[in-house]
């Protein structure tokens, strides 16, 4: 007998295979938001916003030429990247296609999203944030994160731990 995959294993092949759509050199990062589990209403990717030549055609990031051609630290000079991230990406394409309304959605990320994208699904109305990997966040971020995370009653967890 042939087993079904489970939700959190389709889940997670979703995210790799938008992640393929990513055009950011550095990090690729995809979600999906989800009303009940099983059906997805938006999906997002980091990436140059649309009709804007991204980094991959261009064949140079903003943020590296920035630092002298360098690697840049997941975080540092994002006022400098041509990208948006992929949580904001998934907002937008929610409004775009018909904008089904995201209060008490599910958000499955392939990061912890930074302070501005964890302000944007707030927004939105999203309720739950399920995450595979961390994000680099300082101390001082941290604490405004957590702050927000806090007063907003959003539930944030590890995918591990969901």
């Amino acid at each position: 007998m042939t087993m079904r995959k489970t939700w959190k294993s389709v889940w997670l092949e979703m995210l790799e295979a938008i992640k393929g759509r990513s055009t950011c050199r550095s990090k690729k990062a995809a979600l999906i938001i989800d009303p009940d589990s099983k059906m997805v209403i938006s999906y997002g990717y980091n990436g140059a916003p649309a009709g804007v030549t991204d980094c991959l055609e261009r064949d140079y990031c903003f943020r590296e030429q920035s630092n002298k051609g360098m690697p840049v630290s997941p975080g540092d000079g994002l006022e400098l990247c041509i990208g948006a991230h992929a949580e904001v990406n998934a907002i937008a394409n929610s409004a775009k296609m018909g904008g089904k309304s995201l209060k008490g959605c599910l958000m499955i990320a392939s990061h912890r999203p930074c302070v501005g994208c964890l302000k944007s699904i707030v927004n939105s109305g999203i309720s739950e944030v399920v995450f595979v990997e961390d994000y680099p966040l300082d101390s001082r971020t941290i604490v405004m994160w957590h702050l927000i995370e806090m007063e907003a009653n959003i539930s944030i967890k590890s995918f591990k731990d969901w």
